[in-house]
């Protein structure tokens, strides 16, 4: 709808402003209010944890936020790795954990395939738990061993 005033025998648009906070929803919340409600819903720093491992059944990782606790769940991040120079910048692949695997079997493994060039496939296993993720033996065995865990975040 366009608004028009009468401004010396012409008329022009009007552009009314509205202020969030003076707009009122159905459940009687402002829309400023609203927004900040959203905004909150997304966190600061997604980055649990960075670092890099297999992970192997010796390697225990505990990101900062427990996966019940976070939004979605928690998003893993892999990428290429050479035994004895670390990571590298290429092969970056992510698996999600959605947080309901809090409730539904904690510290089962999980198991996530993961892809190479030459068509070279990596299995990676996690036991996953409510606040941390222990790896397998098998993560850093032959080609599962070109790729490895690099970082966990908030999703």
């Amino acid at each position: 709808m366009i608004i028009k005033h009468k401004d010396n025998d012409s008329w022009k648009e009007l552009y009314p402003k509205t202020l969030a906070g003076n707009v009122k929803l159905e459940d009687g919340r402002s829309l400023e209010a609203y927004k900040e409600d959203v905004d909150s819903r997304f966190p600061d720093n997604l980055a649990l944890w960075e670092g890099s491992r297999y992970p192997t059944a010796d390697q225990t990782t505990t990101p900062t936020k427990k996966l019940s606790e976070c939004a979605n769940g928690w998003l893993l991040r892999w990428q290429g790795y050479t035994t004895g120079e670390g990571l590298t910048t290429n092969f970056y692949q992510y698996s999600y954990i959605p947080k309901i695997h809090s409730r539904h079997d904690p510290g089962r493994p999980i198991r996530f395939v993961l892809a190479q060039t030459n068509g070279m496939t990596v299995y990676k296993y996690v036991f996953t738990h409510d606040d941390r993720l222990i790896g397998h033996d098998t993560n850093g065995d032959g080609d599962n061993s070109n790729i490895a865990l690099s970082g966990i975040f908030e999703w």
